[in-house]
């Protein structure tokens, strides 16, 4: 027997750096509201758009079937790693900074979550990001 949880999706949520040429996509598991998809959408990422279409609902038997792929690392069905995640995370993204982007993604949900109506079958879209994100570039070492 296993059960079946929502995913809901905001839709261009955010906006990444002060071009903004990315943008996120979160979705939001309905076992405990919050960020377990992100969607990373550059100029004409057709395959990123559809995650936003195709992923409606996670099933957990005694593993959720996506968990391998879930940015809610306090979730108990969780199997997430950097390795699974390495095209968000990069290449050299050790646990410390993995972890580190779960957590930033967990706060920025905080920022969405109440807009979220789980009885609905329903996207939330946004012409602008209501979000925007700037962070430092980081130094190259040498």
């Amino acid at each position: 027997m296993s059960n079946e949880f929502k995913i809901r999706w905001i839709v261009n949520a955010v906006r990444l750096g002060k071009r903004g040429k990315r943008r996120l996509n979160l979705g939001f598991c309905e076992k405990n509201s919050k960020v377990a998809f992100v969607a990373i959408l550059g100029i004409n990422n057709f395959v990123e758009n559809l995650k936003s279409f195709v992923i409606r609902e996670v099933y957990v038997n005694i593993e959720c079937e996506d968990g391998e792929y879930c940015w809610n690392l306090e979730c108990p069905h969780n199997r997430a790693t950097a390795e699974t995640l390495r095209k968000y995370v990069g290449k050299k993204c050790d646990s410390t900074r993995f972890r580190k982007i779960s957590e930033e993604l967990q706060e920025i949900g905080e920022h969405f979550v109440s807009t979220i109506d789980w009885s609905k079958d329903a996207q939330i879209f946004f012409d602008k990001p209501p979000l925007i994100l700037s962070y430092k570039k980081r130094e190259k070492t040498k």
